[in-house]
């Protein structure tokens, strides 16, 4: 049993990813809305997503998954100044309210599929 345990992954790539960006701050968590409007959950705040651009962001990708596709921002609320992380679907799976807001983002390094990246972290 204890091979077993070796071989599996201690988490998955997205809990990994939340750990490792609330270890350096970003301890809160962010709601996409329609229209391209962020909720704090911290302070209940609403604002735009093309209000600042995120500090970093990653990217998931499931090998056979479209479930698994994934960004996660990193930011901070324009109101309230809290540090916090923003998940959002991309591809098929994305929801309008999901979708709304990564178009708002438009993260510094977006590539040329229109999605941001840190693309160091397979799914």
């Amino acid at each position: 049993m204890a091979d077993t345990e070796a071989r599996m992954p201690t988490d998955p790539p997205l809990l990994r990813v939340l750990a490792e960006l609330e270890a350096d701050g970003y301890g809160a968590q962010f709601v996409p809305l329609e229209g391209g409007v962020v909720r704090c959950t911290s302070g209940a705040h609403l604002f735009s997503a093309s209000s600042g651009a995120p500090d970093t962001s990653r990217r998931l990708e499931g090998a056979s998954d479209p479930a698994d596709m994934l960004i996660v921002f990193a930011l901070r609320c324009p109101v309230c100044t809290v540090a916090g992380t923003l998940v959002l679907h991309y591809g098929p799976e994305a929801s309008l309210e999901e979708a709304d807001v990564l178009v708002a983002m438009e993260p510094p390094d977006r590539d040329a599929s229109g999605v941001a990246g840190n693309h160091d972290e397979p799914g």
